[in-house]
């Protein structure tokens, strides 16, 4: 008998460790973004919440940050903060309908110009995104971004009736980071402003779903050259980090990073995304914000199948200064017909006006009309 129950014991331990394996398989980014959340010292972020309607505004404020030496791109401070969307109610079925981001002096909350944003981005889990609305195949193929704020480009609104649909609880990112390229002699405190836009107690009869995919420029690197200690195991191009320390070795044999040095003069660099891009059915592009940087004077995105220019982002760069003034996006109810099975190209213009070494990067972030996701939800 005793031997029974002890034989009994040992399974019940088993299967206790094995639910346990399955549920931190599962759950691993939760259990990560709390443990973040709780180790992390959030003093000096300041959110608020404001109401209007079915329209929810989430505004998050930054620490201080000292300006006080040039910070060439992806090189300033920099910090992040993690949160949702859940109000008391408790957790629900929200749409993410914007984001803005914006810089304000620290004491007199005066706002500034954006020449100190390097880029601003909300990101989520993407594994546990897809995972809690039951759509497998996508987590490895998707981006893990909601949307960049960049100078040039503060600002994105999706057209009217559309969304991400996202519950409440999920679990979300804010980074930020300064830029100083024009201002050696800079000695100011700045506090970085981002409001996220979502919409509650609506249902997708009112709002269509998109999902987001970013599609980048890659640059060809010559390993021969480039010190690195080892080189990620080959994979599918996916938009790598903005740094030639981050290169991703694709099927193709070659390596590739998503930032170059820019070269003086004009010069036109393309690169076919339709593996990056990777659609999993035909479907309508509605918005396409753009994140690249100064002397980038247009990027484009061509469907090679058809041989038709699918949008155009045009920038307008600061005539004497290392900066962005505007940076066009795409936005459309009716939207653009994409498909699954035509190819698919990035082409981007830049003029280089300046002998000192600079670098450029180039991507697009498209939001598309998800049919899975909206059969999903008619199920709810």
């Amino acid at each position: 008998m005793k031997s029974i129950l002890k034989h009994s014991k040992g399974k019940v331990f088993i299967a206790t460790i094995l639910l346990l394996m399955v549920g931190v398989f599962f759950y691993w980014d939760v259990l990560v973004f709390h443990a973040k959340d709780l180790l992390r010292d959030n003093k000096g972020w300041a959110i608020t919440t404001s109401e209007e309607g079915n329209l929810v505004t989430k505004r998050i404020v930054s620490p201080t940050f000292h300006v006080n030496a040039v910070f060439p791109s992806m090189t300033g401070p920099w910090d992040a903060h993690y949160f949702n969307l859940e109000r008391s109610a408790g957790p629900e079925l929200v749409w993410f309908t914007g984001y803005r981001c914006f810089v304000q002096d620290a004491e007199s909350k005066n706002l500034l110009g954006d020449e100190f944003l390097c880029h601003n981005s909300l990101d989520y889990s993407i594994q546990d995104y897809y995972h809690n609305w039951g759509i497998k195949g996508r987590a490895g193929v998707f981006t893990s971004r909601l949307a960049t704020m960049t100078q040039g480009q503060t600002e994105m609104s999706l057209p009217a009736g559309f969304g991400i649909p996202l519950q409440s609880d999920q679990a979300l990112s804010a980074l930020t980071q300064v830029l100083n390229v024009n201002d050696p002699e800079a000695d100011c405190h700045v506090e970085y402003v981002m409001e996220v836009d979502y919409i509650a107690n609506a249902s997708s009869k009112e709002i269509k779903p998109l999902f987001q995919q970013s599609i980048s420029v890659l640059v060809a690197v010559d390993t021969n050259y480039v010190y690195h200690d080892s080189l990620p195991e080959v994979q599918d191009c996916m938009p790598v980090l903005a740094s030639t320390s981050f290169m991703t070795k694709c099927r193709d044999g070659n390596t590739y990073t998503g930032h170059w040095q820019l070269p003086e003069g004009r010069d036109t660099v393309t690169y076919d995304v339709t593996d990056i891009l990777s659609l999993p059915f035909n479907t309508t592009l509605h918005y396409a914000g753009v994140h690249v940087h100064p002397h980038c004077e247009s990027l484009e995105l061509w469907d090679r199948t058809a041989d038709s220019l699918v949008f155009r982002s045009t920038i307008d760069n600061h005539k004497s200064l290392s900066k962005m003034k505007e940076i066009t996006a795409y936005s459309s109810k009716s939207g653009v017909m994409m498909y699954s099975d035509h190819r698919y190209e990035l082409v981007c213009e830049t003029n280089g006006v300046s002998k000192s070494t600079k670098d450029m990067m180039a991507t697009m972030l498209l939001y598309l009309y998800d049919h899975e996701m909206d059969a999903v939800l008619s199920q709810l």
